[in-house]
C-alpha cells in the first residue's frame, strides 16, 4: 500500500514493522491499516554484496509539503529502458498512491542519465563523447534515452490503473548530475527517474 505522512504518533503507538515508538513523523497506509516510522518507511535499498534483508519498497506522500518520496530509485536493465523486476514493487506502490489520491492531477517524471551530455544531445548529430555515442547514438541521443526511461515508468504506472494523462515525462539527459564523477563508484546515482508533483 502507498504511504502518507500522517504527523506524530499517538501516545503508546509503535511502528508496525520494527516496534519502535512513533514519536515524530509517521507514515501510514492510505487505508489506515498500518503505520511506520521514517526508518522503516523510507530507506529500502541496501548496498550490493551485503547480507542485510532488503526492506519492502514504499512511497510516502506529504500533501502539505507537496512532496513525494520513493524509498529507492527505479532500477533499469543495463543501457535500456527495461525496468528491473526488483523495482516493480516500487512502481506498484507509486501507482497505489496516485490511485488513492486523484486530487494529484499531474505528476512529472524526469529521466536522467549518467553522462555529461546536456539537453543538446538529441541524436541529430554525432556525439563527441564516444561512450555516450555508443550507448545513446542509436536511440536519439541521451535526451531521448532518458525520456524513454521516464516513459517506461509512466507506462508501468498506467498499467496499474493510473490515467496516463496524469503523467508527464521529460528527458533531461545528464543536465542535472547528482554525482560529478561519471566514472566513479557512485555514478549509478545519476541513472534515475525522479517523480515530482506538478499539481494538487
Amino acid at each position: 500500500l502507498g504511504l502518507v505522512e500522517a504527523g506524530g504518533g499517538a501516545t503508546g503507538a509503535v511502528c508496525d514493522r520494527c516496534g519502535d515508538a512513533l514519536v515524530a513523523t509517521v507514515y501510514a497506509a492510505a487505508s489506515g491499516a498500518y503505520a511506520l516510522c521514517p526508518a522503516c518507511a523510507l530507506p529500502a535499498s541496501t548496498k550490493p554484496g551485503t547480507t542485510t534483508t532488503r526492506r519492502a519498497s514504499s512511497v510516502a506522500l506529504d500533501i502539505g509539503a507537496r512532496r513525494l518520496w520513493l524509498s529507492e530509485d527505479v532500477q533499469f536493465l543495463g543501457n535500456s529502458a527495461g525496468i528491473k523486476e526488483e523495482s516493480l514493487e516500487l512502481v506498484a506502490q507509486l501507482a497505489a498512491v496516485l490511485r488513492d489520491h486523484p486530487n494529484i492531477e499531474r505528476v512529472r517524471l524526469e529521466g536522467h542519465t549518467n553522462s555529461r551530455c546536456g539537453l543538446g544531445c538529441d541524436g541529430t548529430s554525432t556525439c563527441s563523447n564516444a561512450t555516450c555515442h555508443k550507448h545513446f547514438g542509436k536511440s536519439g541521443g541521451a535526451v531521448a534515452f532518458s525520456l524513454g526511461r521516464a516513459e517506461a515508468v509512466a507506462n508501468a504506472v498506467a498499467a496499474r490503473g493510473v490515467d496516463r494523462g496524469r503523467l508527464e515525462c521529460v528527458g533531461l539527459a545528464g543536465s542535472r548530475l547528482l554525482v560529478d564523477d561519471t566514472e566513479g563508484d557512485e555514478n549509478h546515482k545519476n541513472r534515475r527517474v525522479e517523480v515530482h508533483l506538478d499539481d494538487l
